[in-house]
């Protein structure tokens, strides 16, 4: 937490001018963010301008939908944990023309898990990031939707200690598929809950 908090500082609110405002607002709209039934999230958008642009510059192609869908997924984390901010940034440099993928389903399945642990956010980012770096893009937004859609049904990470030991275990699966293209991982990662759920976390990832 005090990591994330230190983070940031690079993406801090920033005081603008009224005209200031009125252009980001209206760049927002280009976006094809809804400015008008979020204007809440609008300003703190246009107050944390830094890492919105950054968004922007990692999403490309897709930023209409990032803004349309993806980043509204995960609006009440952002706003009730602005800690989080640098976090997601790092998620959507991760999966570039993917992040909306990634918030919208991949992220949505587990936002109440983290929540009520928010000390599994650093995690969560090193997962994302581990699964974006999969050789084929086809496969980005479907291996952290895989990943996250079935940790919610893990009862022992919940537990403080198990999680760095199934974070670890994660990344190494991945590293350890990376040349198939994470095909195997799309494909496998499906069972692993049950995996982890009968056996000794302590063997994990062995």
């Amino acid at each position: 937490l005090e990591q994330a908090e230190e983070k940031l500082g690079k993406y801090t609110i920033q005081e603008v001018t009224q005209e200031e405002y009125k252009k980001r607002i209206e760049q927002l709209k280009e976006f094809g963010f809804p400015v008008e039934s979020e204007p809440k999230f609008a300003d703190f958008l246009v107050k944390h301008w830094g890492g919105t642009t950054q968004i922007v510059k990692y999403a490309g192609k897709s930023t209409n939908y990032l803004f349309q869908n993806g980043l509204l997924a995960v609006k009440d984390l952002i706003m009730e944990n602005p800690w989080m901010w640098p976090g997601i940034i790092e998620m959507a440099k991760a999966a570039r023309v993917f992040s909306s993928e990634l918030f919208g389903i991949g992220l949505t399945p587990v936002k109440n898990l983290i929540r009520k642990n928010p000390w599994m956010w650093p995690g969560i980012i090193k997962i994302t990031k581990a699964a974006s770096d999969i050789s084929i893009e086809r496969d980005v937004r479907r291996s952290a939707y895989i990943v996250f859609r079935d940790l919610r049904n893990i009862e022992k990470i919940t537990e403080k200690g198990n999680w760095p030991i199934i974070v670890e275990g994660f990344v190494e699966m991945i590293n350890a598929i990376r040349d198939d293209g994470g095909k195997r991982y799309y494909f496998g990662m499906v069972y692993v809950k049950y995996i982890i759920d009968l056996s000794d976390v302590s063997m994990w990832p062995g």
